[in-house]
């Protein structure tokens, strides 16, 4: 008899937590053309990845790190510098995957210290990269068989597939008016963080938030160090061929912080800051695959030999975007200048300590740090105070222990205020965006053989007893009939079967003399 079962190729994908690294960036920057550093006021670093790949087990990449330096001289003169550094790294995976497709690697700054050397600045930064693999595994899948006596019972299966990266970089260019006319801008620190991400047909959309922190000197016959937040709103819209509105994105998006651009021009007393921010967004996309697929076969004239194989795809894929007020508060010592007049928050970063599901919940929890500045009037000096706001912000959902998720966070609308010259009270806004996503699985017949004849056996008119949670095809698939007789010979049978049901099996015989 012909045997001919046919397959088709499929082709799934999941993302899995390669680990976690740490790298260690030590630069000491020049000599400011402004004098020798006193004290550093502010550090902030920004780390953002610019390429990586997959070497057997290693995951080697490559970022730069843009750190800007908020100082004051032995004459207090505050002054600022700006210095970016390329370095690189690899992390070695706990074992070997043959089946990796794209390696996708987020960082944070964990950690700055500065210290002061001969006037010269000395800066070690701690880059905290999470590294996480796209896996793509093909099987070919049993979808029918043709054979005469041959029967097979389908279903079908919806499955995740990665399609490919969404990489675009948009200028965006802000105007911000300061109400002062400015004699130099110090330093400008911007953030981004996602709101929404929406695919559409052949492209997605991507909203941003832009928080911008700017830090200047007045244009006075006395300068005086003023700080300005501000937050803009960012779309941008890149191609990818194959994007749907059903598809499913795990998405980051990072200022280019050393291609920030500034120029300010004076209208009347008002100087107007034109900033150009380059954004750079990474979009994995993963659309969703069906199929009809065999799941169980028999002959009622040869036994059949079937293989199967489990495949594994990334489930449940969503965006979660939360907001929520922090804050923190500090007393300055009593070594420390007494602070007459505050004078703003001049940069922020945060870290994420940990991530975990509680309760069903995403749990997101880690520490900002905001840099303030104020004015000793008895030194007429510029001092800074780090404030910490620890924050934990819950993410609803039905979440399971095993379910991979990365954040991007970041702070914006960051406001601070002074008591008493000497406590220090930070407000901010805390942004999180999460990428989070499950685990399904199937066993697929990945291939099956006609094999042996199946002898008659010598009764005509078998009793079959149902099982526990029996079915019709499970009672022919035992005795070698066609299901469709089963029912035609029952036709008082109750469906669903119950554990006991006595079902009739006839099987016509020749009779030899």
């Amino acid at each position: 008899m012909a045997f001919e079962p046919k397959y088709e190729k499929v082709v799934a994908s999941k993302l899995v937590s390669g680990g976690v690294n740490q790298s260690e960036v030590e630069v000491r920057l020049p000599r400011a053309e402004e004098g020798d550093v006193a004290r550093v006021l502010c550090v902030n670093a920004h780390a953002y990845v610019s390429s990586s790949e997959v070497v057997g087990r290693d995951v080697n990449y490559a970022g730069y790190v843009t750190m800007q330096v908020l100082y004051a001289t032995e004459t207090n003169q505050v002054a600022s510098m700006q210095y970016t550094a390329q370095f690189s790294d690899k992390y070695t995976l706990d074992k070997e995957y043959d089946n990796i497709q794209q390696a996708i690697v987020n960082m944070q700054v964990a950690s700055v210290a500065n210290e002061i050397i001969g006037g010269e600045v000395k800066l070690s930064v701690v880059v905290q990269s999470k590294v996480d693999l796209i896996l793509t595994s093909e099987q070919m899948a049993l979808v029918g068989v043709d054979g005469l006596g041959v029967y097979t019972q389908k279903s079908q299966i919806r499955y995740t597939q990665y399609l490919d990266t969404a990489h675009g970089k948009n200028e965006n260019s802000f105007e911000i008016n300061l109400r002062d006319g400015v004699s130099k801008v110090l330093s400008v620190v911007t953030k981004a963080q996602l709101n929404k991400v929406t695919p559409f047909t052949n492209y997605l959309k991507a909203d941003s938030v832009v928080d911008m922190i700017i830090t200047y000197l007045t244009d006075e016959d006395t300068p005086t160090v003023k700080t300005y937040c501000t937050q803009l709103d960012a779309t941008d819209e890149i191609p990818l061929e194959g994007i749907t509105p059903n598809s499913a994105v795990v998405s980051y998006v990072n200022v280019v912080a050393d291609d920030v651009r500034i120029t300010t021009t004076l209208d009347g007393t008002n100087t107007v800051l034109t900033a150009i921010v380059p954004l750079e967004y990474k979009g994995y996309v993963f659309n969703e695959k069906e199929l009809e697929v065999v799941n169980d076969l028999f002959s009622t004239t040869n036994y059949i030999t079937s293989n199967t194989q489990s495949v594994e795809w990334a489930s449940n894929m969503i965006n979660l975007c939360a907001t929520k007020n922090i804050d923190g508060n500090v007393v300055l010592g009593e070594n420390q200048p007494f602070m007459d007049e505050l004078q703003g928050v001049a940069c922020d970063r945060v870290y994420v300590t940990d991530l975990s599901v509680v309760d069903e919940e995403l749990l997101v929890e880690g520490v900002a740090y905001a840099c303030v500045l104020y004015l000793n009037k008895e030194t007429n000096g510029t001092y800074s105070q780090i404030v910490q706001l620890p924050f934990s912000v819950a993410l609803n959902g039905k979440f399971e222990e095993e379910q991979l998720a990365s954040v991007q966070v970041s702070l914006g609308c960051v406001s601070a205020r002074g008591r008493r010259g000497k406590e220090i009270d930070v407000n901010a806004t805390l942004y999180v965006y999460a990428n989070t996503n499950d685990y399904a699985s199937d066993a697929l017949i990945t291939s099956a053989t006609l094999e042996d004849e199946i002898p008659l056996g010598d009764c005509a008119l078998t009793i079959a007893i149902a099982r526990q949670d029996d079915t019709v095809w499970d009672i022919a698939k035992r005795n070698y009939v066609n299901p469709d007789m089963i029912l035609e010979q029952n036709p008082d049978m109750q469906l669903p079967l119950s554990k006991g049901t006595r079902v009739v099996i006839y099987r016509q015989r020749l009779a030899e003399f």
